[in-house]
């Protein structure tokens, strides 16, 4: 049950760009939990708040001017259309959310000697769960013993649905050596392994492409949209290329999908394009920088992927490849599969 102060009364407000407060945290949770995400939930009404409200809007028949009235919040919140509480609900940090907690290096030739990238505290941890910010955390939780409340404290979360689930801790196999926590093996930069655990066994979302279903990356636009024929479905803020990594425009297919894959490191091809024989083997996690879940393409090298800083989604460049949230990638793994169209556009 969502509960919270109802600071903003029985009646919400018409929310545009430029609007703040508990009001927007509910429009920004409702999107995400129609999977119209908006990128980290933080009470501030954004461009990309404008964008995926927007793009809720076209799918539902409603004129797509970004604006948050009473037909939207109807349509969109409905039972919960005149409490901006919703927005919250009270959870407890559990024993599992103090544990397995690192401090990450600097270098990358540190990192490759870690056997995962896990978080480094149990604000990160928490935040990622529930597509929020540490900054908006701390805000929404002043009393609390940042960075690392023990376990039982009481905090204010967003009221989102969905919760990645990330399990991996430091274990005690050998330096470098990822395979015990279960990592796929990837490579950002090159052909991958076939998508299984180290068991063997396929990941739960490893499934054909389901009938219908396509994906439509646009560059311009700094989104990833799914279709189911030609309805939207889901959309997620993306970060894509650069003008020296430009993102692949055209038509491919998704040919595997990793759950926490490794990441062949190499600063040579990262700079020049040219792959060098001195590359790192980088461990996975939710610090690595490709995330948790790499789904690769048909085109050698490029894939969409997690990423280890979620606040830069939607703002920063990429190496050419499409970079969604944690949260994000691991919602759209499950709507597609192997063999899923992809269309990349500029």
């Amino acid at each position: 049950m969502a509960i919270g102060p109802a600071s903003v009364g029985a009646q919400l407000p018409v929310l545009r760009e430029g609007s703040a407060g508990e009001a927007v945290a509910l429009l920004q949770v409702t999107l995400s939990n129609h999977e119209f995400s908006a990128g980290p939930s933080d009470g501030a009404f954004g461009p990309a708040v404008r964008a995926a409200l927007s793009d809720y809007q076209r799918s539902r028949g409603l004129k797509p001017d970004g604006i948050a009235g009473p037909l939207v919040w109807k349509d969109l919140a409905g039972a919960d259309a005149g409490r901006a509480d919703a927005a919250f609900r009270q959870v407890a940090v559990a024993p599992e959310d103090t544990s397995g907690l690192m401090t990450i290096p600097d270098s990358v030739e540190a990192q490759a000697r870690l056997d995962v990238l896990t978080y480094e505290t149990v604000l990160e941890r928490l935040a990622e769960r529930h597509q929020t910010t540490p900054r908006y955390l701390r805000k929404l939780n002043p009393a609390v013993s940042w960075p690392n409340p023990p376990a039982g404290t009481q905090i204010r979360v967003p009221a989102v649905e969905f919760r990645t689930t990330i399990a991996l801790e430091p274990s005690a196999s050998a330096p470098g050596d990822s395979a015990g926590v279960k990592a796929g093996v990837g490579d950002a930069r090159a052909p991958l392994a076939e998508p299984t655990n180290a068991d063997g066994d396929p990941r739960p979302w490893e499934q054909r492409a389901p009938a219908g279903v396509t994906v439509r990356v646009s560059g311009a636009e700094r989104v990833v949209r799914v279709y189911d024929g030609e309805r939207l479905v889901a959309r997620y803020p993306a970060t894509v290329g650069s003008p020296l990594y430009p993102h692949p425009e055209g038509e491919w297919r998704i040919v595997s999908q990793v759950y926490a894959p490794d990441y062949r490191f190499d600063a040579q091809y990262l700079e020049t394009g040219v792959r060098s024989e001195e590359a790192l083997r980088l461990p996975p996690g939710p610090n690595s920088i490709v995330g948790i879940l790499w789904m690769g393409l048909d085109k050698e090298g490029y894939g969409l992927h997690g990423t280890n800083e979620p606040e830069s989604i939607g703002k920063a460049a990429s190496h050419g490849c499409v970079r969604l949230a944690n949260w994000d990638v691991e919602r759209l793994a499950r709507h597609v599969g192997i063999g899923t169209p992809v269309t990349i556009l500029p």
